[in-house]
């Protein structure tokens, strides 16, 4: 750059910038080392405006290595930097550094301190005790990283300003370096965003009762050491953080877990203080609310809070978590504790989406009431219910959540092969006694085996074909668009209408909207090869005849669940339209006509089964929508 500038031919319009504008704006970008030593010298255009402090308020040094100021550059440069509120040092760690900020230290507001290199930093560890530790008096918020020792780690997070691009060292003294100068810093943010473990991050400010706020920290299972956390006059905590971010890095909460939440939460925060862990994802199973008698972590939690849960982290932990595992049954070794039903009214998993039903242990020893009871605010923003494989679940459990449940919207379960047995179905037995009240549901179904020619659908699990089932709907019409009101596939949609009718569906019929079934086919595509020259026919036999099955589930469905509005098919392997029907796609039309539903070919392994006339979403188009009209001369119109 200093050699283009002294070009005859360059353009002015870089010296033609106001100076506020070209260091406030470009000085961060080239960095402040440039600015001074490198264009200053370069051009009399910078030479003025690099003397003048008003154009140093905030000083950049970006380097991968380290930067060495003498103390001959050092004695010029302090008096340019006379009003420097703002540091960003992004490079490796010096001493001649060090002096640079002590040298501003009566102006400094705020310091960024990171670094990707991988080299160790070059600085004297200072005495941490000592009293002639340079003072910032002015010192507001405190940014410090360190290097790497893998730059695989590396990783980019935009913070309070601030580019982090590697995982903090946390067994190098780095950061107490930078705290160690402090007299007064209310704000500490630890760099990268939640590399910081809470045993780590709290050790290191134990001693300041200045610092206010602390952000980025994991609450992981090292537990923090209580050492220096408590008065020892009063055997009080010291509770001096109004606001502190941190996330919990786990798949799922455990007891350690909610020990390092809890001395956080009650021996380092105030009262009334801020506390955001909303960056948190983790699984919460609800039996960690009983604890067995070997398990006293959870019980000493109990133990430390007050009556009436006020500030409790067993509810602040429930808050947090976005999914949730929850009981059918109660085994033998469930013991609830008293205080659980006191806890019970301050549960609130507000953050939830997803709650997954677990297998019950002992199907004589269901849940007990109080559980049970106004499940709808324990759990108000769950979406998703999963059974599992819908097989061994308390039954009382299940009819009760997806009552109660005001914003549910799905419900799962996945049967694995050698669980599936000779037929798949799309609504388990369980969901038979549900309510018809509620919001609609989408249910989905997904089996893990394949189905061949003696292998059945039905509507209902465990549900007995009709007299004349033998035969399925692609064969018993024969693909006839004229079929007549005699056939079989008509007298089953007869009955399963008038047991709709008659409740023998269940409740639950009425509240169903969406059908989703995934399935693995034992069948030969159209363009399998034989001896890899001679195409393969499909046998409509052996291969059409067990989709029948399944297109006949389906009539059934739609004539059965009066708000049904779609069913998805989806298979594992390619799965033509045509295959539902002995008669191919167009008898698959036709006969979804005569019901108000048409059959979409979704993709090469997926079909769907739409009731006609569905209202668009508002701001979506239809396919026809990107075309011109076309009139029945065949011109094009715009």
């Amino acid at each position: 750059m200093a050699h283009n500038l002294r070009l005859k031919s360059l353009d002015p319009s870089l010296l033609s910038l106001p100076p506020a504008l070209l260091f406030d704006r470009l000085g961060p970008l080239i960095g402040t080392e440039s600015v001074i030593g490198g264009l200053a010298r370069a051009h009399s255009s910078f030479l003025v405006p690099s003397h003048d402090p008003d154009m140093h308020t905030t000083i950049t040094f970006t380097a991968d290595h380290a930067i060495h100021p003498t103390d001959k550059q050092l004695e010029a440069w302090v008096p340019r930097l006379a009003k420097t509120s703002w540091a960003v040092l992004s490079c490796r760690m010096n001493m001649g550094m060090v002096k640079l900020l002590e040298a501003i230290n009566e102006t400094l507001e705020h310091l960024e301190a990171d670094s990707t290199s991988t080299e160790p930093h070059e600085i004297d560890l200072l005495d941490l005790e000592s009293e002639e530790r340079t003072a910032f008096p002015r010192l507001k918020t405190v940014a410090v990283g360190g290097r790497s020792l893998e730059c695989k780690l590396r990783k980019q997070s935009m913070q309070e300003r601030i580019a982090h691009n590697h995982e903090f060292e946390p067994n190098s003294r780095y950061g107490q370096l930078w705290l160690s100068w402090r007299r007064s810093v209310p704000i500490i943010l630890l760099s990268p965003p939640f590399a910081w473990d809470a045993r780590e991050a709290m050790g290191l400010i134990i001693e300041s009762a200045q610092v206010k706020i602390v952000r980025s920290i994991a609450i992981t299972e090292e537990q923090p050491d209580l050492d220096g956390w408590i008065d020892e006059d009063n055997d009080e905590p010291r509770r001096s953080l109004e606001c502190i971010e941190a996330t919990i890095k786990a798949k799922k909460i455990t007891p350690r877990i909610m020990s390092s939440l809890h001395k956080v939460h009650k021996y380092r925060v105030s009262p009334g203080g801020k506390e955001d862990y909303s960056s948190s994802a983790f699984i919460f199973p609800f039996t960690l609310l009983w604890p067995t008698n070997p398990d006293i972590i959870i019980r000493n939690i109990y133990d430390s809070e007050t009556p009436a849960f006020e500030s409790s982290t067993l509810a602040l932990a429930a808050s947090l978590a976005t999914s949730v595992t929850f009981p059918t049954s109660l085994a033998q070794d469930n013991v609830i504790i008293p205080a659980f039903y006191r806890l019970l009214p301050k549960l609130l998993f507000s953050s939830a989406r997803t709650l997954t039903l677990q297998k019950a242990r002992d199907t004589d020893h269901p849940l007990l009431q109080p559980l049970l009871f106004n499940l709808g605010r324990i759990f108000p923003s769950v979406r998703s219910i999963d059974m599992g494989k819908a097989q061994q679940l308390g039954e009382g459990a299940v009819v009760k959540t997806i009552d109660d449940l005001p914003s549910l919207r799905v419900v799962r379960f996945a049967r694995q092969a050698i669980l599936c047995g000779p037929e798949g179905f799309f609504l388990p037995s369980y969901l038979r006694n549900c309510a018809s009240d509620g919001p609609l549901l989408h249910i989905k179904g997904a089996f893990y085996s394949s189905f061949a020619v003696d292998d059945g659908w039905s509507l209902w699990e465990g549900e007995e074909e009709e007299s004349g089932a033998e035969a399925p709907v692609g064969k018993a019409d024969g693909g006839d668009k004229n079929a007549g009101s005699g056939t079989r596939e008509e007298m089953s949609v007869g009955t399963a209408e008038r047991r709709s009718k008659e409740g023998g569906s269940g409740g639950i019929a009425r509240r169903i909207r969406r059908i989703s079934v995934v399935f693995s086919a034992d069948y030969e595509p159209e363009d399998a090869e034989e001896d890899g020259l001679n195409p393969k026919p499909l046998n409509p036999r052996v291969d059409r005849e067990a989709f029948g099955y399944l297109f006949d589930t389906c009539i059934k469905a739609i004539s059965t669940l009066p708000n049904l509005e779609c069913i998805t098919l989806r298979a594992h392997s390619e799965f033509p339209m045509g295959l539902l029907h002995t008669g191919g796609k167009g008898a698959v039309g036709r006969r979804l006509s005569r019901c108000g539903f048409v059959a979409v070919q979704t993709g090469p392994c997926s079909v769907e089964l739409c009731r006609e006339g569905l209202p668009v979403t508002e701001g979506q188009r239809l396919i026809t929508d990107y075309f011109s009209r076309v009139h029945s001369s065949n011109e094009m119109v715009d």
